[in-house]
């Protein structure tokens, strides 16, 4: 096998010519899952594994949660912030990983429902969630992808994603304002990381992915 070289980038951790931690970050119905699925199968093949490159798939935890018996999405309570928080903290003791979303997708979530009459989420849940986003931001050494995307098709109904437009569209605008306004200051102060969105189109996702990740163009020639 050959011995694993890792090296530091602009912020950017990097182990044999390829970014050793990938988040894929958006609201319900964007297709972060079905990018993360295609990225686990062709960084998991043998080509990369033999190079000494091991990726930990870290699939979202919210049907964990939701068999756990906490409610989700827009019934989700301080409990459910907690316990997912917990959960995407942990993502950061692994070395090299591919996330279906992080903190940063939790706080948005709880900022959106913080705002909601009746809310169920209290300051001080908000308040312990945005230091879990700096701490998260200040040790990523990785790429943190934005899945955008119509959110006004519809998505399928699977009793996890939700369904209804206006909470799509405000967690989604929650999310860019996190990552733009909270995240991106204290990414280039601390110089740990990139951010970027990507098109709404498969293909131009994975030419953008592709090029930032396997900047080296290794990925292209496993392909072939």
């Amino acid at each position: 096998m050959k011995k694993s070289k890792t090296e530091l980038i602009h912020g950017v951790s990097y182990t044999n010519g390829l970014v050793d931690r990938i988040v894929l970050t958006g609201t319900h119905g964007t297709g972060k899952t079905t990018l993360a699925t295609y990225l686990v199968h062709q960084l998991g093949a043998p080509e990369y594994l033999a190079n000494g490159n091991r990726y930990e798939y870290r699939p979202e935890p919210i049907r964990y949660i939701q068999e756990f018996g906490f409610p989700i999405n827009q019934d989700a309570t301080e409990e459910s912030q907690y316990a997912m928080s917990t959960y995407h903290m942990a993502t950061l003791g692994f070395p090299q990983f591919i996330a279906d979303r992080c903190i940063v997708d939790v706080y948005a979530y709880a900022k959106y429902l913080h705002e909601l009459p009746n809310s169920k989420i209290s300051d001080r849940c908000l308040k312990f969630l945005q230091e879990q986003v700096y701490t998260f931001i200040r040790n990523f050494r990785g790429i943190a992808f934005m899945v955008n995307a119509d959110i006004t098709k519809p998505v399928a109904q699977d009793d996890i994603r939700d369904t209804d437009i206006n909470f799509r569209n405000g967690v989604q605008a929650e999310l860019f304002m996190i990552w733009t306004e909270l995240c991106d200051p204290i990414r280039r102060q601390e110089k740990t990381g990139q951010f970027h969105v990507l098109p709404d189109d498969f293909v131009g996702r994975l030419r953008t992915v592709h090029k930032l990740i396997d900047p080296n163009n290794i990925f292209g020639k496993v392909q072939e």
